[in-house]
């Protein structure tokens, strides 16, 4: 604690940042710009499968990417909503209980008695 590392020297405590490793989970979900909203559900598109999470790196969620030379660097099939649901920062998102609800008023496509490969 008595350290001082020199001007930009970096120390690493963790390599990965999760809950149980310190970190906060923080919505931001309403500081997401529109363009981003809408490049995920354009991109959802082209999957058959009930979720899909994104993962980006950009310094203002705010603006557009191309604005902040932002970009998306993964998407998830099984995201994980418990980090909307359980964020010890901001707003909870019900995320399960809306995925659970799209799932009663969609059973009769989602629950079927064979599986389609995607």
């Amino acid at each position: 604690m008595d350290t001082v590392l020199p001007s930009g020297k970096r120390f690493y405590l963790q390599e990965k940042i999760t809950a149980s490793t310190g970190s906060d989970y923080i919505d931001c979900t309403d500081r997401l710009h529109h363009s981003i909203i809408r490049q995920c559900i354009d991109f959802s598109h082209k999957f058959s499968t009930l979720t899909l999470g994104f993962d980006l790196i950009t310094t203002d969620i705010s603006k557009p990417l191309g604005e902040t030379g932002g970009a998306f660097n993964e998407y998830n099939f099984l995201p994980y909503v418990d980090l909307h649901e359980n964020c010890n920062i901001g707003q909870k998102r019900p995320v399960c209980r809306l995925i659970w609800d799209y799932i009663e008023d969609h059973k009769a496509e989602i629950v079927t008695p064979y599986f389609n490969s995607f």
